[in-house]
């Protein structure tokens, strides 16, 4: 699996082979103090939404992506979060 930037691509195949494409919109909870109150608290674990291509530049919504504590940990390690 191949991790890039903030916005990043999970590749688990070459591009020529891929029938779907997938984007995923991490929704983060609201700070509810501190200097970032009512912001994006990063540091908390977000609700992830996956979409599937739809063509074009157009994805439609598809269903809610489950992670567990574990895993959200260690997505926050490799990228640095």
């Amino acid at each position: 699996m191949l991790l890039t930037s903030l916005f990043f691509s999970l590749k688990w195949k070459p591009p020529n082979e891929n029938s779907i494409d997938f984007k995923i919109e991490l929704r983060f909870p609201l700070a509810q103090s501190g200097r970032y109150a009512g912001g994006p608290d990063y540091s908390a674990k977000p609700l992830y939404l996956l979409y599937a291509w739809a063509g074009g530049q157009d994805y439609e919504y598809h269903d809610i992506v489950d992670l567990t504590d574990e895993e959200w940990e260690t997505c926050v390690i490799h990228l640095n979060l």
